[in-house]
C-alpha cells in the first residue's frame, strides 16, 4: 500500500461520513444501461469510492467492485454499510494518485466530481498514470464531473449560501447548513467552509479544483487518454453549450 495523506490534509467533511451520507444521500441511482455496460467487463475499481454509495448499488447487481479512497472514515462506513445489506466489496485505504492493486479491472470509475480532489498537474498526472496501469485492454475510463458554472464561481466570498442540512447526533433535531464559497482564479480551487446555520460554527468545509471542459479534454489527450464518448449528463445527451456533467468515456492510447 502507498503512503496515505495525513489525516489533517483531508477536507472535514470527508472526516465526518455519517454526515456526508446525509448530505448527498446514501446511494446514488444508477441508470440500467449504465449498469448493463459495467456488467459487460464485470471488474470494478472505483477512485475515491467515500462511503459506498455508488460501489455498493454495484455489487448488488452482481459486479465485482473494489473500492479505494483515503478517509479512513468513509471507508468504515462503507463497509459497515455493505455488511448491512450482506453485499460483497473490496475496500482498501489508499491515495488514489498512488494505488496498486497488483490487479486489472474491466472498468475504473472517477465519479461525483471526485476528480476535484486533483489539486494541481502533479496529482492529475500521478492518478492518471496509476489508472492506466490498471486499466485492463480494451477497458473503460469513467469520468464524471461538473462544468465549473460562473455563477457559482463568482460569488461573494462575504456571504453565506444554503448547502444542505443534517440531522444532529445529540439533538436529534435537523440543522440547516450554510457555506461560505471563496474561487481563486489562480489555482482553480473553490473554497469552501460549512457553518452550523447562521452561526460561526463550523461543522465542515471543501477544498475543490475545478477543471473546464477544454482543459480537461486536453489534460487526458496528453497524458494517454483517449475521450472514445462525452455526455452532457446521465440521460447520454450529447455534450453541448448547456451540458452541466462531463462525462467521459475513455480509453488508453498507450501503457502506462
Amino acid at each position: 500500500m502507498s503512503k496515505i495523506k495525513k489525516e489533517e490534509s483531508i477536507d472535514a467533511d470527508y472526516l465526518a461520513s455519517a454526515k456526508y451520507d446525509q448530505y448527498y444521500g446514501a446511494y446514488a441511482t444508477l441508470p440500467d444501461w449504465f449498469l448493463a455496460e459495467l456488467a459487460s467487463r464485470e471488474r470494478v475499481l472505483e477512485l475515491a469510492c467515500g462511503t459506498g454509495r455508488i460501489a455498493i448499488p454495484l455489487a448488488e447487481h452482481g459486479l465485482e467492485v473494489t473500492g479505494i479512497d483515503y478517509s479512513e472514515p468513509m471507508l468504515s462506513l462503507a463497509k459497515s454499510k455493505a455488511e448491512g445489506k450482506q453485499v460483497k466489496a473490496e475496500w482498501i485505504l489508499d491515495d488514489i494518485r498512488r494505488f496498486d492493486t497488483g490487479r486489472q479491472y474491466g472498468s475504473i470509475l472517477l465519479l461525483s466530481n471526485a476528480l476535484w480532489h486533483l489539486h494541481d498537474l502533479a496529482d492529475f498526472e500521478e492518478c492518471i498514470r496509476c489508472i492506466k496501469r490498471h486499466l485492463a485492454p480494451g477497458g473503460y475510463f469513467i469520468l464524471d464531473v461538473f462544468v465549473p458554472g460562473l455563477e457559482i464561481l463568482n460569488r461573494d466570498p462575504s456571504r453565506r449560501y444554503p448547502f444542505s442540512r443534517y440531522t444532529d447526533d445529540k439533538t436529534g433535531q435537523e440543522v440547516q447548513v450554510t457555506q461560505s464559497y471563496r474561487y481563486e482564479a489562480d489555482s482553480q480551487i473553490a473554497r469552501m467552509v460549512h457553518y452550523r446555520g447562521d452561526s460561526d460554527e463550523i461543522v465542515g468545509g471543501l477544498n475543490l479544483r475545478m477543471y473546464f471542459p477544454q482543459e480537461l479534454d486536453a489534460l487526458l489527450k496528453y497524458n494517454g487518454i483517449r475521450v472514445n464518448e462525452k455526455f452532457g449528463n446521465w440521460d447520454r445527451d450529447a455534450f453541448g453549450p448547456g451540458a452541466r456533467h462531463q462525462l467521459c468515456f475513455c480509453t488508453t492510447t498507450e501503457t502506462g
